[in-house]
């Protein structure tokens, strides 16, 4: 109030009107000089508003480029979803599987593992350790040799069940199901029943072989399948499985007949069938 009394009762250094060159503050601006202020004002509001409006359309490249690989990248960092895309850990060691001359032996114990800190053989792991690197060797589609390291697995041990599960599984994707029959087989006598039977009914649901080696495979693994259910009560899946192999190979009928008898006692006799086959 004293600024605009001050003006208004022109004081000296306030002849013009003071800063807003009127003597009236109490008017809009008004004259030559009365846009002076709010054209400032508002030139310099719209020149912020187009240079903010060129650095966003700028921004939008950057953006595009971070919204393409910023999500992943995130994600891969974390040791949870690498495990569900079945990818290897950040912080793990740098896997190669290096064979010797003997590629085509069964056994795993020429395979060298090379890591960062250096070659480590095979067999100087330990079980753990083997089935570990399996699954990674698994992931990069080398099953040939992810086999060799499970089979070597079961030769140190052959109670480990999560190696049986694993080699089984490998052998159903290979369509090579008396070897995943086999195995389990084995990983459901060692009390992995749910496991085993998950996979054994994968061959169920697979179509039947062309030729006839696989074909008979196929039947045995049926014939497995049916003893499996048998051990678990699932009687009528049993029955069923036992019945298809039955119609691949009449000779399997006499299990039919000791099914019909004495159901709860033809498990065990269906497994040592298969074994002298």
């Amino acid at each position: 109030m004293s600024v605009r009394r001050m003006s208004l009762d022109h004081h000296p250094g306030f002849d013009t009107g003071g800063m807003l060159w009127f003597q009236n503050l109490t008017e809009y601006p008004h004259g030559v000089l009365g846009p002076v202020f709010p054209f400032l004002i508002a030139g310099l509001h719209f020149t912020n508003v187009e240079i903010y409006k060129i650095y966003l359309q700028v921004l939008t490249l950057p953006i595009l480029i971070a919204t393409f690989n910023v999500p992943q990248l995130l994600c891969l960092r974390h040791p949870g979803f690498l495990e569900y895309l079945g990818l290897p850990k950040r912080n793990a060691p740098p896997l190669i599987v290096a064979p010797s001359k003997k590629e085509r032996d069964s056994s795993g114990a020429d395979i060298v593992i090379l890591t960062k800190d250096g070659e480590i053989p095979a067999p100087s792991l330990s079980s753990a350790e083997l089935v570990s690197y399996s699954i990674k060797i698994l992931t990069d589609g080398r099953k040939d040799i992810a086999i060799r390291l499970l089979r070597l697995v079961l030769e140190k041990d052959p109670g480990h069940v999560r190696a049986s599960l694993i080699l089984g599984q490998t052998f159903l994707q290979n369509k090579e199901f008396a070897e995943a029959a086999e195995c389990l087989e084995s990983a459901i006598s060692k009390g992995k029943m749910e496991e085993g039977l998950v996979h054994l009914e994968r061959i169920a649901q697979l179509d039947e072989p062309e030729d006839s080696k696989s074909k008979a495979h196929y039947y045995d693994g049926l014939l497995i399948l049916s003893s499996a259910l048998l051990t678990v009560d699932r009687k009528a899946d049993a029955l069923m499985y036992l019945q298809k192999a039955i119609a691949y190979n009449p000779s399997y009928s006499v299990h039919l007949e000791h099914f019909e008898s004495d159901p709860n006692n033809i498990a065990s006799d269906l497994a040592s069938s298969r074994r002298e086959l």
